[in-house]
């Protein structure tokens, strides 16, 4: 016996534009931090994580509950990066192993 669990409609998906600026609406609403860097942004579409290594650039992961469960983040409150390089590269180091990429610039 077959189940469909996700039966198809007959009317076709249609997709709005009416979102596009969710995550610069979302981080006006957040309270400002003390002029460092985010390590996390919650958004509509979930929660990017940031990491920035002393070697440059920066770390992006968009972020499950596991992920910030495995990083020890705040599920609801953003944070901000580490003022301490080497702490920071330790983070980075943990967030590339759930897979982060690295990017020369955010």
């Amino acid at each position: 016996m077959l189940l469909n669990l996700f039966p198809r409609s007959s009317r076709a998906t249609q997709w709005t534009d009416d979102d596009k600026d969710d995550m610069g609406e979302h981080r006006a609403s957040q309270p400002a931090l003390s002029g460092l860097a985010p390590r996390t942004i919650f958004g509509s579409q979930g929660c990017n994580i940031y990491g920035y290594p002393s070697s440059g650039g920066v770390f992006v992961k968009g972020a499950d509950v596991l992920d910030l469960l495995y990083l020890s983040l705040s599920r609801s409150q953003a944070c901000e990066r580490s003022t301490d390089a080497n702490e920071e590269d330790k983070f980075c180091a943990s967030l590339q192993r759930v897979g982060a990429k690295w990017w020369i610039s955010k």
